[in-house]
């Protein structure tokens, strides 16, 4: 199941190749990843703060040349909570954080390399 995260429209992609990464509704970028996600950069950022958490951004590119950012917060156990994803220049927040099923492995494998851990995950230690 395809989503546009602009206008909340759902569809489904038959075709041989990676779904063209534009929503057939509203014509917005700001839809799922296409194809096989591949990890850009993973770097932990931080806080400019000292009340500011930590925030870890796995980069991610798809078969559409499109790069996202998902953005996690880090808290004090090492848990990663995905609290931002950026689609180009569109900005994907939530308060409570985004469902563990949006994550792709490869981000989710990210994380873990970093040394950290996904809500409902175990961290992985060598």
């Amino acid at each position: 199941m395809i989503q546009c995260f602009d206008c909340d429209h759902t569809y489904l992609y038959i075709g041989a190749d990676s779904h063209p990464g534009i929503c057939n509704e509203c014509g917005s970028r700001c839809v799922s990843l296409s194809g096989e996600a591949v990890i850009e950069t993973v770097e932990t950022h931080e806080p400019l703060v000292e009340s500011f958490d930590t925030y870890l951004d796995v980069r991610v590119s798809d078969a559409t040349d499109r790069l996202f950012h998902f953005m996690f917060s880090v808290q004090e156990d090492r848990i990663a909570r995905l609290d931002l994803i950026c689609v180009g220049e569109s900005e994907l927040r939530s308060e409570t954080g985004w469902p563990d099923e949006l994550l792709p492995s490869v981000v989710v494998d990210a994380v873990s390399d970093a040394g950290y851990a996904i809500p409902g995950r175990a961290l992985q230690r060598d």
